[in-house]
């Protein structure tokens, strides 16, 4: 259960020549741990892995925005964060699918 809006997630993953199987990859148990605000990692086949405490990206000297308004927007499709409608747009033509009622509404632009 993650405690904070941006806890960090680490996925491990692996290529099936190294470990033959996906249960093999899914068997391998790594040791995890916190130290100096870094992440530490131990696995089977590497050892001393350490990742620096979460800082988010900046763009232009500007830290990123990872509230924003759309989940995604472009000329041609768009949805508002937290809608359940997706907004798909060609020429003058416009259809919105609602998600949550199941319904797809066109109109003119």
């Amino acid at each position: 259960m993650l405690k904070e809006k941006y806890s960090p997630i680490i996925i491990q993953t692996g290529c099936g020549v190294d470990y033959g199987s996906f249960k093999m990859i899914a068997d391998q148990r790594a040791e995890i741990g916190m130290k100096s605000n870094k992440i530490a990692e131990d696995t089977l086949k590497t050892k001393g892995i350490t990742r620096c405490g979460y800082v988010l990206p900046k763009i232009d000297g500007k830290t990123l925005d990872l509230d924003l308004k759309y989940n995604y927007k472009s000329p041609y499709m768009e949805c508002k964060t937290g809608s359940d409608i997706v907004t798909v747009r060609y020429g003058k033509r416009r259809w919105d699918y609602d998600f949550g009622k199941n319904t797809i509404t066109e109109a003119a632009e």
